[in-house]
């Protein structure tokens, strides 16, 4: 296919700039070869084109990020991924490293940048340019996981990977928290409030552990004699059995591990804004918690955030949330994540097989047409866009068990459809036409 690809690009200077024509000339020159043109197509919508350029020379170790992308994000084999970037690369003229260049750089980078002077190892990271930034040392790297800068969903790689990871896949897992780092000696704080042992630093006070009387509604302040309060410390109300509502007031930024852990009459909390993350287990276990908002600007979730939290039904996301956790939501099983259909949230939802809730205004939902039955909803027609669809279960609290006739007729960038558990069946040609279509999956509740 890469001889083809480059013929196109030769004959046709300007297609790379229209996404539609290189489609019809793929399916023209590749008429019998629907496969290659999927995946030359899914290359192009990640960009790689326009990253590699005209000419130059490219890395293994860039070339298997991008390789890991598409895998990664179409359910591809990393086989056939490689052949799909190579062939990009043969088409633009540009070379790839061979296996001993590759050797050699490997070495060179463990003699000159890949270790740091006092032998170190150092690490890279993808930026969400998809540029390589490093070298950095362990503690460089640490902080900017802390900070939020980078997250555990973040590519790194270090000498003695052969691939780029996921931050949070690696030893660097134990920094992906977000959580404040307070080493000041922790006292108590006369005066000001009884209720907390603090600590301070540059960015205010953190709250590290509640020493109050225990009552059945916590408000947590925002300030404590005129200074604000940013974080609430780790365990800071860990094993509080009594409390059954927490009121997190609006300017605190950070919920740190296990602040709340083991709370097992927390029936409720209440978040307001400018909260960027929550900690590692954080509400683990809170065993009595029903229901959650996450306030917009909330960006960071923890490794098993609310875990265990087996009365959990509802939480609700904003759509600037970057990062969940691995576990964050285990043996959850009750719950619905309500949240918007192009969001992390959904796919992290439909990837770790939670139930998923949309909304619906005057007859559209997201990027479907539907219609409200007394048996649930049906999903008339596919009205969105983009190569990669995740279908919601439920929406406005109800399932959606029909696939319309003809939903998805004839949607030709569709490559990849995700049914959700619960569907029930799906209409006449519902996906009729689509030629782009590789990987559709179908749960066991469908009815052939």
């Amino acid at each position: 296919m890469e001889e083809t690809l480059k013929k196109i690009l030769t004959d046709h200077g300007n297609v790379l700039s229209d996404r539609p024509k290189l489609r019809a000339l793929l399916m023209d020159y590749l008429p019998q070869d629907k496969q290659a043109c999927n995946l030359l197509l899914m290359a192009y919508d990640e960009d790689i084109h326009s990253q590699l350029g005209q000419g130059g020379k490219l890395d293994r170790f860039t070339l298997s990020r991008y390789v890991k992308n598409i895998e990664n994000n179409y359910g591809v084999n990393g086989e056939l991924a490689k052949k799909t970037v190579l062939a990009w690369t043969y088409a633009l003229n540009i070379d790839v490293e061979d296996e001993q260049n590759a050797e050699t750089s490997a070495n060179h980078r463990q003699t000159s940048g890949a270790y740091a002077q006092d032998g170190e190892s150092v690490w890279y990271y993808v930026d969400n340019s998809r540029n390589s930034i490093g070298p950095l040392s362990v503690d460089d790297i640490a902080a900017l996981l802390e900070n939020g800068t980078i997250s555990s969903d973040t590519f790194v790689w270090t000498v003695g990977f052969d691939n780029w990871v996921k931050a949070g896949e690696t030893e660097l897992s134990k920094y992906t928290k977000h959580s404040p780092v307070v080493s000041a000696k922790v006292i108590s704080v006369p005066g000001s409030s009884s209720d907390y042992q603090i600590t301070k630093d540059a960015n205010g006070i953190v709250l590290q552990r509640f020493i109050g009387v225990t009552k059945p509604e916590i408000v947590i302040p925002n300030t404590i004699n005129n200074e604000p309060v940013y974080a609430v410390g780790n365990m800071a109300f860990a094993n509080f059995a009594g409390i059954q509502k927490v009121v997190i007031s609006a300017g605190i930024k950070y919920i740190g591990d296990a602040a709340f852990s083991k709370c097992s009459g927390l029936k409720s909390v209440v978040f307001s804004s400018g909260l960027l993350s929550i900690g590692a287990q954080a509400f683990v276990s809170c065993s009595a918690l029903k229901s959650a908002i996450l306030p917009d600007g909330l960006q960071f979730i923890g490794i098993d955030a609310f875990r265990e939290c087996k009365a959990l039904v509802s939480v609700t996301f904003p759509d600037g949330v970057q990062s969940i956790g691995e576990h964050a939501f285990l043996n959850c099983k009750r719950l619905i994540i309500h949240c918007n259909p192009r969001s992390y949230a959904m796919r992290y939802a439909q990837e770790n097989n939670v139930a998923v809730s949309i909304s619906s205004v005057q007859g559209r939902a997201g990027d479907y047409e539907i219609e409200q039955t007394s048996d649930g909803i049906i999903l008339k027609k596919f009205v969105g866009h983009g190569s990669d669809v995740f279908v919601p279960q439920f929406i406005d609290g109800k399932h959606v068990y029909k696939i319309g006739d003809m939903a998805f007729f004839k949607r030709s960038a569709l490559t990849r459809i995700v049914l959700p558990n619960g569907l029930q069946c799906t209409g006449k040609r519902a996906f009729e036409g689509c030629i782009a279509l590789i990987i559709i999956t179908i749960p066991d509740s469908v009815q052939f």
